[in-house]
Order: structure tokens, then sequence, then C-alpha cells
């Protein structure tokens, strides 16, 4: 995603890190709105976001992200640059999509020193992340498609399929 965001979201966006990331969680009798709070400054602060999100305690996200209508990110999820989430995604407590990895190819000079290949992830419309899963660079999770408590998806998931495991893969499709 080339486009840059403004100093209005930058301001956002650190007040949400600031405030809004470590309010009560949306569901306890004491939240007093932490729920809005969280989706004011997160609609404010990244590239795209969709109508009536839920943006729990603790999660994470670059600005550089788009978020589709009816989405929730889950508790200390962690969301990285150039990911775009389609509408109706529930994303469990979490739950980590990766968009960078380290260069390797030189064993002469130290992968610290080699630099990063940034990449992006696409979660398609309807998709369910479980708890704790990784989404990896590279990777489309297609529509309707159910990724498994701590599965490790490496791979493209194909639209309506259930995966778990490490490396996540097929277990059956939704029909």
């Amino acid at each position: 995603m080339t486009k840059k965001i403004s100093i209005k979201q930058k301001v956002f966006y650190l007040f949400y890190n600031i405030i809004g990331k470590q309010l009560p969680l949306s569901y306890m009798p004491y939240s007093l709105g932490s729920r809005h709070i969280r989706n004011f400054l997160v609609q404010r602060s990244v590239l795209f976001a969709g109508k009536n999100l839920k943006v729990e305690r603790g999660a994470e996200f670059s600005p550089y992200v788009k978020i589709g209508d009816n989405s929730q990110l889950g508790q200390n999820c962690r969301v990285r640059a150039n990911v775009v989430i389609g509408k109706n995604v529930l994303m469990a407590p979490n739950v980590h999509i990766v968009t960078t990895y380290h260069r390797f190819d030189s064993l002469d000079i130290p992968i610290l020193e080699q630099g990063n290949i940034d990449s992006f992830a696409r979660i398609d419309d309807g998709v369910w992340l479980g708890t704790a899963c990784i989404i990896l660079a590279g990777v489309t999770v297609g529509a309707n498609a159910i990724v498994g408590a701590g599965a490790i998806v490496t791979k493209d998931v194909p639209p309506n399929a259930i995966v778990g495991g490490n490396p996540a893969k097929i277990i059956r499709y939704r029909t």
C-alpha cells in the first residue's frame, strides 16, 4: 500500500496506542464505552475502516491496513502493514498477521543486517481466525474460511475451507 497517512491520522494513531489500547475489554461491566472510544480512534487512524467495527483491548495494528464493515480485531491481536481485512471477519484473541520477514540469502552477512522483505496479507469476507493463529506474509485467506486455533498458515487458504495445524492443512470444506 503506497498511500501515505496524514498528520491527523498519525495523531489519532498515537492516541489509540497511548489511551485506546489500554481501555477495558468491551464486555466488562465497567467498560463504560471503551469499544466506542477504540472504534472512534481506529476509524480515524487507518487507511480504511468500515462501519460497525469491534476492536478489543490490546489490539495492535499498523495504520497501513484496510478493515471492512462488521469486522472484529480480537484482544491482543497483531496486524502488520499491507493487510486488507474484508467484511464480517471474526478475529479471536492473539491472532498475528505477519507481512514482513528477514532476508537470509547471504551466509557472510548476519541475518539481522540483511534487511527485510515487505509483503502483504489478505483476509477475505466472512473469515473466522481462531485464537492464536498466525497468518504469514503473502497469504490470502479465502472467503468464509475458518482457520483453527493455533494454526500457522503458510499458504493461501481456499474459500470455504477449514484449516488447522502447523503448517495449516485443509481439514474439510464448509457446505
